[in-house]
């Protein structure tokens, strides 16, 4: 993986970190499950992770980007539209990783 956001915490710790790639990012968005854990710190001599938190937010900011989402503020990019019924079409491309932007299922 290229960025892990991980809310949950110390039980998915080692799974988060050996899912990433050389160079990959792990973001610590909250510890639902736990904040201490012993780090063996060959994960990061074997190879270059970064790691980081994401940072407290206020309710107000959380307010305010809500209010840009609701409003127009916000977009995401889609890339591709399938129907449900290409539901393994769209796993493909997203697999192969030869896309830009959200893949989106039209639920009829």
């Amino acid at each position: 993986m290229d960025v892990v956001f991980d809310c949950v915490g110390a039980t998915v710790w080692d799974e988060s970190c050996a899912s990433l790639k050389p160079g990959g990012r792990l973001v610590i968005t909250g510890t639902t499950a736990g904040s201490q854990i012993p780090f063996n710190l060959s994960v990061l001599q074997s190879r270059p992770l970064t790691l980081m938190g994401s940072g407290a937010r206020s309710r107000r900011s959380f307010a305010a980007m809500m209010h840009r989402a609701q409003y127009g503020g916000l977009r995401g990019v889609v890339g591709q539209t399938f129907d449900l019924a290409e539901a393994a079409r769209a796993h493909e491309v997203m697999t192969g990783r030869d896309f830009f932007g959200k893949l989106v299922l039209r639920v009829p």
